[in-house]
């Protein structure tokens, strides 16, 4: 009797367990702050605030930092947590290689109208930025989109819905979210795959880019293991993966530094070349 009482209590504590999950996946998966607390003016980087259009009354509020006429444009999606202003040092780094850039807030983050993220809406967000991006940068000579963790999954899932890239640059993906939680040791007492609706599948992404893809990853990032890179590349038709030794989830531009900002300038070079010379970097791997 008592044994009974018991595993229907520890089936019930499971069955709400799963429930929980559920319900709440998108809440620990997405983690948005609504204030801006800094600008790239904070920094000395010249930029206007834009506000792009979505369908009915809802729009993306994004930083766009203009270079010379003609110079490269780069599209940067951010991850999951904070907003744009956790990623000022990446907007202000990327000025700095003189190119222009167009940072965004997905709906539901910092000034962005919107509720709650989303996966679809990430994307259909990347993608509205995209033809902005077109429109306030009309004479680049090259176009590139820049995801940093889960905004690297978001660029491979909208690149099929991008016209017009010359590359894409990648710092610290995953393979899928499904992998990132089997980190866990854990993780097993639970059907996931079931209870987590938000898949950003970024592995199944990359077996259909053709476009030149350079990765970027520090080898002690123990959030998302630099291994997910390495998988990334090998599903890859044209990619190179760059390796920052000692470097976490967090600081990788940091610990990289000059070399950092050296293997996205070479890649943008290379890509905006003719397509001969960008297939140099064909699965090629280098450790920093």
């Amino acid at each position: 009797m008592i044994f009974g009482v018991l595993a229907a209590t520890v089936l019930a504590l499971y069955v709400l367990s799963c429930i929980a999950v559920y319900v709440w996946a998108d809440r620990l998966i997405f983690q948005p702050d609504r204030e801006v607390y800094m600008t790239p003016a904070d920094c000395g980087v010249a930029f206007r605030d834009v506000f792009i259009p979505l369908q009915g009354s809802e729009s993306l509020h994004g930083w766009f930092h203009q270079a010379r006429d003609g110079a490269p444009s780069v599209l940067f999606l951010h991850g999951t947590c904070g907003n744009m202003s956790e990623n000022i040092a990446h907007f202000r780094r990327l000025s700095c290689l003189g190119v222009s850039v167009l940072m965004v807030d997905y709906r539901g983050y910092g000034a962005s109208s919107g509720l709650r993220p989303s996966e679809r809406e990430m994307k259909e967000d990347a993608v509205a930025a995209w033809k902005f991006l077109h429109e306030v940068a009309p004479a680049s000579t090259s176009r590139f989109v820049f995801g940093r963790s889960l905004g690297a999954s978001v660029a491979l899932g909208a690149l099929p819905k991008l016209d017009i890239v010359s590359g894409v640059i990648l710092e610290c993906p995953f393979t899928s979210i499904l992998d990132v939680v089997r980190l866990n040791k854990l993780s097993y007492l639970f059907p996931f795959s079931f209870l987590i609706r938000t898949k950003f599948n970024t592995y199944q992404a990359a077996a259909h880019v053709t476009r030149p893809v350079l990765l970027i990853h520090g080898t002690k990032d123990s959030l998302i293991p630099s291994d997910m890179s390495k998988a990334l590349l090998a599903q890859l038709v044209n990619g190179k993966l760059v390796l920052v030794s000692g470097a976490g989830h967090d600081n990788v531009a940091l610990i990289g530094a000059k070399d950092y900002l050296e293997e996205i300038s070479d890649f943008m070079d290379i890509c905006t070349r003719s397509k001969p010379e960008a297939s140099r970097i064909l699965h090629d791997v280098v450790d920093g």
